[in-house]
C-alpha cells in the first residue's frame, strides 16, 4: 500500500489525472493531503507535488525539506508555471 507520493519538476499533465482520482476516490475527505514539495497549496500548475494519507504529511515534509531547500538554493525553480487569474488554488486542510 502506498501512503505517499512526491515528485519534483513536473508538468501539469503529469498530475492532472492523479489529482482527479485522489479527489473522486475520497482521498481528501479521508484526511489525505496534497501540497507542493515546500508545503504550499497545490495546483495543477505547480512544479512539484506531495500527496499523502495526511497522517504522515508533515513528517514527510520534514524529511524532504532539506533536499527541497537545496534544490531551490541551487537555482531549480519550483514555483508554479502560471496560475490564471481566478484559478481556485486549494488550501490544504490543517
Amino acid at each position: 500500500i502506498v501512503e505517499a507520493y512526491w515528485e519534483y519538476r513536473l508538468k501539469p499533465w503529469d498530475v492532472c489525472a492523479g489529482i482527479v482520482v485522489l479527489e473522486e476516490a475520497g482521498g481528501k475527505e479521508a484526511g489525505g493531503k496534497v501540497t507542493t514539495m515546500d508545503g504550499k497549496p497545490h495546483s495543477v500548475f505547480a512544479k512539484s507535488i506531495m500527496a499523502t494519507n495526511g497522517a504522515l504529511h508533515d513528517t514527510l515534509l520534514g524529511y524532504t525539506s532539506p533536499k527541497t531547500k537545496a534544490l531551490i538554493a541551487s537555482g531549480i525553480d519550483l514555483e508554479s508555471y502560471y496560475t490564471p487569474d481566478g484559478y481556485p488554488i486549494q488550501v490544504p486542510k490543517k
